[in-house]
């Protein structure tokens, strides 16, 4: 492939003032020379010294140029070449008004030069002020001009000696003007001529061949004619025999290798437009099948191209938004945020590129979405682009809102359980737990409903800063029977959720002004009806109603309070009836230890009594087993009757009795219980039954639970045997 040399504009700057130097080294050569000889050739330098010196001026003026970077150094440039200008301007009137006796030795220099430095000292300024094509035109002009008057000084000699023709100016002043007015042209690197001959593309190789060829061979072929016919060796004819045959062959051996060059340059630019094309339409494949959106934008924002996939999720065609700025996709809120981005492309700072971050899209239908986008900023000669990867995650965020809300579900019924393994009373436990699903659930009230009878007693367990009137308060007015939600919940014994309260059928008046919109009740049952509660919540200002999760949540910690009271119930009364005689009621043996054992901790006195019932098995003998149970039970309610005002009363076993007195007394007043309560079981059918007692007192007699009772139980077998020998005696006088 044929490629031009590239000639970097960084260069620019340097050849001038490479340029300058090499005018400022004909000046000084031109002035030694001057002021050296004594016989000066008007064709190849100057009679007067003011070409010289303006050109020298013209060049330090341009130096200062190349360098200026404040006000103040443009300003000494624009100062330097003032009086050039001035120079230029007097050397033209002069010649136009024929003034030369005012100014002695200027007819010996040419008006053209006068009105070359006039238009060079115009181009410094002009250049200052910005006034790009002026300025270049008008050096053009000057080296034109300048490129002529050497063509006339090296081909026509003869019109060099007369100093009244206009563009009659020596070689080495035509030359200084060249040298400048090339300088001049190089300061403008990026436009008009000098941009084209700086390109690097092939007509910038093309301007750099031609120019020079064109001023150069010319020259050198009329040269050689002119030299030719002064010389003899040729004549007119042949002379123009050879200058038509040389341009021929000139214009052949210049334009042949221009036409390969073309040529090859045609060729290569069709395979690397095929390419572009095969590349292009790769790209769009590429672009057009990927699965995330692609968008390109200006850096003003606007929307350049957008492949299927950014179609598909913003839903707008082709012609509906390209063109369009990228804040047409965007929600309002977020029009600043994308505004900000492009201020930082603008002013070079860092952007989160190849970084992720997310932003709200607005499709077509006005729906707002969230989408991951990822930003890319690439340059090019046309100037700076972004593109945007988009990837519509709305599924990807509800999925991680449901792992959120799961992980927040489990952590609850987690905190709920381990609440419930806790040793609390039912109502310090719902009140923990009510505070736990409050806090998951964004509840603002929570309180349990416990039926007694037709009213419904309300006991607020939890409530937040936005409740308000009752629903922030201690205490809640109870509520009849059917009245309100929670009695529905009740009645009907099925969770109730209700998301706007005031419209509601079961609405209470309790409702009214209290910012309450959404209501769930859910019972605890019971067997007995009596014992069934209800947990209440309820939500301020909300606006989305009851959600499946909120739903399951509430209903699983709500049941699981009710199983845990429920075993908590069952397991208060298995101890119960652990320590319960099932025929009498009464406390049962372990009963009777376990409470000795703790008065005897507590060092508290106690008198220990231990009764038996005296013909029991006669009555199971000859009356029956059933009989036999009503007596022990009506011993067991007489000497509940009479003894529980001073203890406890156990049945131990069989026909055993026994009480723990507190309330210490005389054995006198022991023993009269103990007849009333025989005379009890007397009267109620059993006329014939007896009973015998023994009495021990802790700690007085003893300190081990044996001991006292092993002495209770001698005193009683004393007793009993005294009844037997009176009964004996009885018989007897009978």
């Amino acid at each position: 492939m044929l490629e031009a040399p590239v000639i970097p504009l960084n260069r620019a700057l340097s050849t001038t003032r490479t340029l300058v130097w090499l005018l400022l080294g004909l000046t000084v050569l031109v002035l030694l020379v001057q002021n050296l000889a004594v016989h000066v050739s008007p064709q190849w330098f100057a009679l007067q010294p003011w070409p010289p010196l303006a050109l020298a001026v013209l060049g330090g003026s341009l130096m200062v140029l190349s360098r200026a970077r404040t006000p103040k150094q443009f300003r000494w440039a624009q100062w330097m070449v003032l009086p050039v200008g001035l120079l230029g301007a007097v050397k033209v009137i002069t010649e136009v008004l024929g003034w030369y006796a005012f100014f002695p030795g200027w007819e010996q220099w040419s008006p053209g030069a006068g009105l070359l430095m006039l238009c060079s000292s115009l181009g410094v300024p002009l250049l200052i002020r910005g006034e790009r094509r002026l300025t270049q035109n008008l050096i053009l002009f000057v080296l034109l001009m300048a490129l002529v008057s050497l063509q006339i000084q090296l081909l026509h000699p003869q019109v060099g000696t007369d100093m009244h023709s206009f563009l009659s100016f020596p070689v080495f002043t035509a030359l200084g003007f060249v040298l400048f007015a090339v300088a001049h042209l190089m300061l403008q690197p990026a436009f008009g001529m000098s941009n084209i001959l700086l390109e690097g593309t092939l007509g910038g190789w093309l301007a750099r061949l031609m120019v020079p060829a064109a001023v150069l061979i010319p020259t050198l072929v009329g040269w050689v004619y002119h030299t030719g016919l002064e010389a003899g060796w040729m004549n007119a004819d042949t002379g123009a025999l050879f200058m038509a045959v040389f341009s021929m062959l000139f214009i052949v051996a210049l334009v042949f290798p221009l036409a390969q060059i073309i040529h090859h340059s045609a060729v290569q630019q069709k395979k690397t437009l095929t390419s572009v094309r095969l590349q292009e339409q790769r790209f769009k494949q590429v672009t057009e099948s990927a699965a995330e959106g692609i968008i390109t934008l200006d850096l003003s924002g606007n929307m350049l191209w957008w492949n299927q996939a950014a179609r598909n999720v913003f839903g707008h065609l082709n012609d509906e938004v390209l063109g369009s700025p990228f804040t047409v996709l965007l929600p309002e809120q977020d029009h600043i945020h994308h505004e900000a981005m492009l201020d930082k492309i603008h002013a070079g700072e860092d952007v989160p590129v190849g970084h992720t971050f997310e932003l709200q899209g607005l499709r077509k239908n006005g729906q707002v979405f969230v989408m991951e986008v990822s930003l890319a900023v690439w340059d090019i000669e046309t100037g700076r682009y972004c593109t945007l990867m988009v990837r519509d995650i709305t599924l990807i965020k509800e999925a991680q809102q449901e792992a959120r809300d799961a992980l927040e579900y489990a952590e609850t019924l987690l905190a709920v359980s381990r609440t419930l393994e806790e040793d609390l009373e039912p109502l310090e436990m719902a009140r923990q737990v009510a505070y736990r699903i409050a806090q998951s659930m964004q509840l603002d009230w929570v309180a349990v409903g416990v039926q007694q009878h037709s009213k419904l007693h309300v006991q607020p367990l939890w409530w937040s800063a936005r409740s308000r009137g009752v629903f922030a308060a201690s205490v809640f007015p109870e509520l009849n029977r059917g009245v309100g939600i929670g009695w529905q919940g009740l009645l009907e014994k099925r969770p109730i959720y209700v998301d706007d309260v005031l419209s509601h059928p079961a609405n209470h008046p309790v409702y009214q002004d209290s910012g309450v919109t959404a209501v769930a009740t859910v019972p605890i049952l019971h067997p007995d009806p009596e014992q069934s509660m209800v947990v209440v919540a309820n939500r301020v200002d909300w606006l989305s109603g009851w959600g499946h999760r909120d739903r399951d949540l509430f209903e699983s910690a709500v049941r699981s309070v009710g199983i845990a009271m429920q075993r908590r119930l069952m397991v208060e009364q298995l101890h119960l009836a652990a320590l319960t005689d099932p025929l009498t009621g009464l406390g049962n043996r372990r009963a009777f230890m376990d409470n000795l054992h703790l008065w005897m901790e507590q060092d508290v006195r106690v008198q220990i009594l231990v009764m038996d019932v005296d013909g029991l098995k006669k009555v199971n003998d000859v009356q029956g087993h059933e009989r036999g149970d009503l007596l022990l039970k009506l011993y067991g309610e007489a000497f509940k009757t009479h003894l529980s005002g001073l203890g406890q009363v156990y049945r131990l076993a069989g026909d055993e009795y026994a009480a723990l007195i507190t309330e210490i007394s005389g054995l006198e007043h022991l023993e009269s219980l103990i007849c009333q309560a025989v005379q009890d079981v007397r009267d109620a059918g059993f006329p014939d039954s007896n009973a015998s007692v023994g009495v021990s007192v802790f700690p007085l007699e003893d300190r081990t639970i044996e001991g006292l009772v092993q002495r209770a139980d001698h005193r009683m077998y004393q007793m009993k045997s005294e009844h037997k020998q009176a009964q004996k005696s009885l018989h007897s006088e009978v």
